[in-house]
């Protein structure tokens, strides 16, 4: 997926000033990213197999003696698990990577379940899979005055359907309390609600600790009001406002100038 928009956008039929240079740095960027990603799951087993595969008695010991302690401070055991098994890292460090760090980009949005279409559940990240690199993730319900104003940023920003997504996602309860603008040509609405227990032991989905249904909207800053997010799903930029989004939208623009 982090490389199927990247072709996208080079292969774009509009596309007619792509220079190796600029082609280079879109696909060395993935490369930079890729690496990360793996070397950050290579160091994660390789401790996991060392202290699994570990005959130490004093070791043993010493694990045993805090696992004890630690069933008594369960809110500790829980921050040090979803420390040691979260991404919320994502690819945050990568230098020149394609995303905006410092307007909240980088990270990785939390991967949850929740509700898809006639009942059934689906992954949050097939909600992105738009076959654009980017789309606009709305972590508020808007207005019937904003629907219009997010329409008329989007039209404004004039990018490629490869860059930018004709789909606007709304993180809600459910599709039925959120109020839909009338007509909006070109556009789709989607609603990402994520579900609930009951919900997913009524799917026949067990889920373990640390699994945190909320945890998709607690990834992003407390007062972020819209996402751009990447296809891959990484989070391209955070705004509070739309004006904002519509900046970082030109930034996106020009990231991609040319290839």
């Amino acid at each position: 997926m982090a490389l199927s928009w990247r072709l996208a956008l080079l292969c774009r039929p509009d596309s007619t000033r792509t220079t190796q240079p600029q082609s280079d740095a879109l696909l060395n960027a993935w490369a930079r990213e890729r690496c990360q990603g793996v070397d950050k799951a290579t160091r994660l087993t390789a401790a996991n197999g060392f202290f699994l595969q570990n005959k130490s008695k004093t070791l043993t010991t010493a694990v045993w003696f805090v696992s004890g302690i630690l069933d008594y401070l369960p809110r500790v055991r829980s921050t040090i698990l979803q420390n040691h098994f979260s991404d919320a890292a994502g690819f945050i460090g990568v230098d020149n990577g394609f995303f905006l760090g410092a307007q909240g980009g980088g990270g990785k949005a939390a991967q949850v379940f929740a509700k898809g279409a006639n009942r059934s559940i689906q992954l949050s990240d097939g909600f992105f899979w738009t076959g654009a690199a980017l789309t606009l993730l709305l972590l508020h319900q808007p207005s019937l005055d904003e629907y219009s104003d997010i329409v008329s940023v989007i039209k404004r920003a004039k990018l490629s359907f490869c860059l930018l997504a004709d789909r606007v996602v709304i993180l809600g309860r459910d599709s039925s309390s959120v109020d839909f603008p009338g007509d909006t040509p070109g556009l789709d609405w989607a609603v990402l609600t994520p579900a609930t227990a009951e919900e997913l032991g009524a799917a026949g989905v067990e889920t373990r600790p640390p699994y945190d249904p909320g945890a998709f909207r607690k990834r992003f800053h407390a007062q972020t009001k819209y996402v751009l997010m990447r296809g891959d799903f990484i989070i391209f930029s955070q705004a509070q406002t739309l004006e904002a989004v519509e900046a970082q939208l030109a930034w996106a623009g020009e990231m991609v100038a040319g290839v």
